[in-house]
């Protein structure tokens, strides 16, 4: 997709990222452009959209990045990547973001810190299922 090509789907969806709005606008016509120009195959694409527009909100909320300037300017990395000859043009959107711009992802806690962890479950061989009441055939086991 090229330059003017974009504009003319932006234009027909009502999106202009150059309009004076609130931040919270421009991200959410960003992520509506990002979603024309790349558009996203399953889930963990919309998810990662919507944590880069998250991540690229707060980081112009801390004055890091103008907001009238880095938003068109990841559309033009999205144009970048979605070249004809790009096999995979999600991974070379993402990986020119984070060498661009030096995103990192946020991590999701794993589990509850405050609970102990579980011990692992042991696998029970036949001469304890039958001492614990059970047949050999019992629980799936032939």
């Amino acid at each position: 997709m090229d330059t003017i090509t974009l504009r003319q789907r932006l234009q027909a969806a009502g999106i202009d990222l150059a309009e004076p709005n609130s931040l919270e606008q421009r991200a959410f016509n960003f992520e509506r452009a990002l979603k024309i120009v790349l558009p996203p195959r399953d889930i963990s694409d919309r998810t990662s959209f919507r944590r880069m527009t998250d991540w690229l909100a707060t980081k112009c909320r801390a004055g890091e990045f103008d907001e009238r300037i880095i938003f068109q300017r990841v559309i033009d990395f999205a144009l970048e990547a979605s070249w004809p000859k790009s096999r995979n043009p999600h991974a070379v959107f993402t990986s020119i973001f984070k060498k661009e711009l030096g995103y990192s992802p946020p991590r999701p806690p794993r589990g509850n810190p405050t609970l102990p962890r579980s011990p692992r479950c042991v696998r029970r061989g036949a001469s304890q299922r039958v001492a614990a009441g059970g047949n050999d055939k019992s629980r799936g086991w032939r």
